[in-house]
């Protein structure tokens, strides 16, 4: 993700796609020196790299070895470790990543390794073995140990055993999407297309976008607590609950019907979202939804079971 180190401080902050730079409290990075004016700069993602345009500032904008200092409105590509002053070298920061925008996890102890994102979602200590996952929610981010889940915020400090990074976490649009577009399948479009025999042993799994089959998974362990919760989801619809309330299943009662245990639940939910991230799908924390009571459901509501 792109993220930018203050030289002075040594603070650190994760871009959104498109990254306003400035005094004022609308920017997204807010400047303190007097010598950046209120709207100073942008830095955006586009077309696989991050571009610097100055904002008509009073005092300028001068990026890289060669201290070019942009004209107002001029595009400048930015490379990772070259070095940007905003008005006064008291505001100069370091591209110190340079992929896209999404949430990153940064080392702060030896021994740790940086852990980008997987679509949304951060798997830590990693993606094989994710004992903690955070991911969006509503307009922030959320921590998932297990059943529990706690808000976090951008820059705060989590520890796993002696392992320890800084949650850099861009900011969200309205209603907790990303602030990257994308034309990827998400959740809401994509469609679930179970086969099975007449004794309900899943015979194949295929996962349906814009009317034709996208990708048939392998089928996993994993794949039993999905089909579980389409189950319930499509029960429900039959009994004429609302979208809204169809599927949901108390914690209890699912681990009691599929006779496992929380450690094993939180391990399925984990790799549902990670196997649906590397499908390419742009929300895949959503495959597995969680209401306020804490009950389950899954969030694709194009669902269809056959029997074969």
């Amino acid at each position: 993700m792109g993220v930018l180190r203050h030289l002075a401080t040594d603070r650190l902050f994760s871009m959104p796609t498109r990254c306003l730079i400035g005094r004022s409290r609308r920017c997204d990075l807010q400047l303190d020196d007097p010598g950046a004016s209120s709207h100073h700069a942008e830095l955006r993602w586009q077309g696989g790299r991050w571009h610097l345009r100055d904002l008509h500032s009073t005092n300028g904008t001068v990026v890289g070895a060669d201290m070019h200092r942009l004209n107002a409105g001029e595009l400048r590509t930015v490379s990772v470790g070259e070095a940007i002053v905003f008005g006064d070298a008291a505001e100069t920061w370091r591209l110190v990543d340079e992929g896209p925008s999404g949430p990153f996890a940064w080392a702060e102890t030896e021994g740790a390794s940086h852990i980008r994102a997987r679509d949304r979602m951060l798997f830590l200590p990693d993606t094989d073995d994710p004992q903690l996952i955070v991911l969006p929610q509503g307009e922030g981010y959320a921590l998932e140990d297990g059943p529990n889940r706690y808000a976090v915020v951008d820059g705060q400090i989590i520890e796993l055993g002696d392992q320890r990074w800084r949650l850099l976490l861009p900011p969200l649009a309205a209603g907790g999407e990303p602030t990257v577009e994308t034309s990827h399948p998400a959740i809401r479009t994509i469609g679930l297309c179970f086969q099975i025999t007449q004794a309900q042993l899943i015979l194949r799994l295929e996962v349906h976008w814009r009317g034709q089959a996208f990708a048939t998974p392998p089928l996993r362990a994993h794949h039993q607590l999905l089909f579980y919760l389409c189950q319930k989801r499509l029960e429900d619809r039959d009994l004429g609950h609302t979208e809204a309330a169809e599927g949901w299943v108390d914690r209890e009662t699912l681990l009691e019907d599929l006779r496992t245990n929380e450690n094993r639940l939180h391990v399925h939910i984990s790799r549902l979202r990670r196997e649906f991230a590397m499908l390419g799908i742009e929300d895949a924390d959503r495959i597995i939804e969680r209401n306020a009571d804490g009950e389950l459901r899954v969030g694709v509501a194009d669902i269809e079971i056959r029997s074969v």
